[in-house]
């Protein structure tokens, strides 16, 4: 991934206070920008701006000259696509760290909570089990509904 340790320490740190089925929508925009956006923007900067105005590499950023015309060639569509791609998996990335956070936590406190010492022969399943699967179920409902296969 193309993204600097800092970089993705932030994200990560954001990350822990955005719900997480925010955090898919997020990454499901990151890779529209990539699939769809970002191609759609060159292609009309070059319909506009005949001989370089949004093709690939060039440019220093920026987009504007100081009398607010567009300078052609400065639309880095390259760039733009590698910073959607890493910041799409970042995301996704973030979203399986924070449910695996919770269910990690799930499982600690069910583990450290009682007195196995006292505990008599276990008769049927835990509900803990129950809570991970239906957890799990909906950590899929989730993907499934908010990303596309793939």
């Amino acid at each position: 991934n193309g993204m600097s340790p800092n970089t993705a320490a932030a994200m990560a740190a954001a990350a822990a206070e955005v719900p997480t089925p925010l955090l898919l929508v997020y990454a499901r925009l990151a890779t529209f920008l990539q699939t769809d956006g970002v191609p759609h923007i060159a292609r009309e900067l070059d319909s506009f701006f005949p001989g370089g105005g949004g093709g690939g590499g060039g440019g220093r950023g920026g987009g504007e000259t100081m009398t607010g015309g567009w300078t052609p060639g400065s639309f880095n569509a390259d760039e733009c696509l590698r910073m959607s791609a890493a910041a799409a998996s970042a995301l996704v990335s973030a979203y399986v760290e924070a449910s695996g956070r919770r269910l990690s936590l799930m499982v600690r406190r069910s583990m450290s909570t009682p007195n196995w010492l006292d505990m008599k022969e276990p008769r049927d399943v835990r509900p803990l089990a129950d809570f991970l699967l239906d957890d799990l179920a909906g950590i899929e409902a989730e993907t499934a509904q908010i990303l596309e296969d793939g």
